[in-house]
């Protein structure tokens, strides 16, 4: 159990691994992950009786092949939320072997073959996300809710904030506790 928080890094050479006990809480928000090719972004484990957030997270690698973005994966449904992240150019933007509480707020773009994918069971729909470019936005997930699929106009030159001429802007849905 405990808490674990990580915030505010940025990490150049690969991502970062949280392999959890019962009752990890935690948060890991404003992190910047810029991953070399054929690595993972983040990489949650284990979580189960927890409810960790992935909050504001930008995760991008330039050369559109990546493995994953944020890969998830748990002996428990819905024990983490991903919101306000940004997500780009990867295989595969959202990896779930197990589902999260919630997946909302997220820019998902350029990724190759899906934005999400995820096996089994019967997942959350991801509401108010972007999906933009992807192979496909999702595969073996339920049909995303209000989202966005066109050009989310980020600032550019790696700004992965969107510009004010965003169709985003102000598309998003309020995340208590945040």
């Amino acid at each position: 159990g405990g808490s674990t928080t990580v915030t505010g890094c940025t990490f150049t050479c690969g991502g970062f691994q949280m392999h959890a006990q019962t009752g990890t809480t935690g948060t890991i928000s404003k992190n910047v992950f810029t991953v070399p090719i054929g690595a993972d972004g983040l990489r949650l484990y284990s979580l189960s009786a927890g409810n960790p957030w992935v909050v504001s997270n930008n995760v991008f690698d330039g050369t559109a092949g990546a493995a994953t973005g944020f890969l998830y994966t748990s002996g428990t449904p819905g024990q983490v939320d991903f919101v306000y992240n940004t997500v780009d150019s990867f295989d595969i933007g959202l990896y779930l072997d197990d589902y999260p509480s919630t997946i909302q707020n997220n820019n998902i773009t350029n990724c190759v073959s899906y934005g999400i994918r995820g096996f089994g069971g019967t997942p959350p729909a991801p509401t108010h996300n972007t999906f933009y470019n992807n192979g496909a936005n999702y595969g073996w997930y339920t049909a995303p809710l209000n989202s966005v699929t066109s050009d989310p106009l980020y600032v550019g030159s790696g700004d992965y904030h969107i510009a004010s001429a965003s169709p985003n802007a102000g598309v998003g849905l309020a995340f208590a506790g945040i």
